[in-house]
């Protein structure tokens, strides 16, 4: 991250200031002074699953609560919610630099924007002062873009593993990620991808039957959280989480990602070459294709919660950065103009 931090300019390093001191206004204002639960149920619960690792080893397979995200919560749990909520506030400081320095990378416009569309995002916000698992996912998940731009693939391999163990949508990152890997630098760079990716899957598979009481070593994918009732959340309609958008986004922010898609694809067509810009696309099109058709049919627990597509917010805004419009003038707009249609009508 220090180097990460060198590299950046100028506008950046004082927007990561800008945005650590937001975060940690709406920490201090709604945790520390107001002493608001914001997730009353799921934010609740992972934290007592969290707070009783060290005496219950099992909580660390638990496939609900997500054994990445137990193993990064359980110290700061033991010191109480408040810390506990502070350490996701903090992993949303550290997306802010990973999303930049993939700005920066990727020469997107305006990459000292990209973590403030994060902020002004009501999902976004419920999940990290609720302490829920998508701030880690998403932290994971931009990480192996790093690490997939700096071309460890060890590294990448193992932090793809971790992100399958901290949310099961890692499943079409990790789809996506090894497609690209395979067709941008050949079968053996994959190979390397895939050995560090089963080697900490192992690893944790065997921890789970000695430690955890798991019965099989392909625990981590194939048990249902949900117990025998996949549809714990109901089911719903085609269009639900555009009917709910002001819980997690703005038609702004949504007519934005899908004009910069447009744009997308149509480069794709015209010079038949895939670009590492079009993995945040495939990313949050796909999460927000998979829920939809998830919640349309009541499967998986049927995940419905608006919430959830707190952890394609990065990539939507990666997407948009893509617009390299007179330096980034076409960008500054959408934000003003979805923060205005956010204010207004979040709740």
């Amino acid at each position: 991250l220090s180097l990460s931090l060198r590299k950046l300019g100028l506008s950046s390093v004082l927007s990561l200031l800008a945005i650590t001191v937001a975060w940690s206004c709406i920490y201090k204002l709604n945790i520390l002074e107001s002493g608001v639960i914001v997730d009353f149920a799921d934010g609740v619960a992972h934290f007592d699953l969290s707070r009783g690792a060290l005496e219950n080893p099992k909580n660390f397979f638990d496939n609900w609560a997500r054994p990445a995200h137990v193993l990064f919560s359980v110290l700061p749990a033991q010191l109480g919610i408040e810390v506990y909520v502070l350490s996701h506030i903090l992993l949303m400081v550290v997306n802010s630099i990973l999303i930049i320095h993939l700005g920066t990378r990727w020469s997107l416009v305006a990459p000292w924007f990209l973590p403030w569309w994060m902020i002004a995002n009501t999902a976004v916000i419920h999940v990290a002062l609720g302490g829920l698992t998508e701030p880690l996912f998403i932290s994971l998940s931009l990480l192996s873009l790093v690490l997939l731009d700096a071309k460890m693939w060890f590294g990448l391999g193992l932090v793809l593993g971790a992100t399958l163990m901290a949310r099961h949508e890692a499943l079409l990152l990790i789809a996506v990620v090894l497609f690209y890997v395979s067709y941008s630098e050949g079968y053996n760079e994959v190979y390397r991808c895939v050995i560090s990716f089963f080697l900490l899957l192992i690893a944790v598979s065997i921890l789970g039957i000695v430690w955890g009481g798991k019965s099989s070593l392909l625990w981590i994918v194939m048990d249902q959280p949900y117990g025998r009732n996949p549809n714990v959340y109901g089911a719903g309609t085609w269009t639900h989480f555009w009917d709910n958008r002001r819980f997690w986004a703005s038609k702004v922010m949504i007519g934005a990602f899908a004009i910069s898609l447009g744009v997308a694809l149509f480069e794709l067509i015209t010079t038949k070459k895939l670009n590492v810009k079009l993995i945040p696309f495939a990313i949050a099109l796909g999460t927000l294709t998979a829920h939809s058709i998830l919640w349309k049919f009541g499967w998986m627990g049927s995940l419905g919660l608006t919430r959830i597509l707190s952890i394609a917010v990065p990539f939507m805004a990666l997407g948009v950065h893509t617009l390299n419009w007179k330096g980034g003038l076409f960008v500054v707009p959408l934000f003003l103009g979805h923060v205005y249609q956010w204010n207004r009508d979040s709740p």
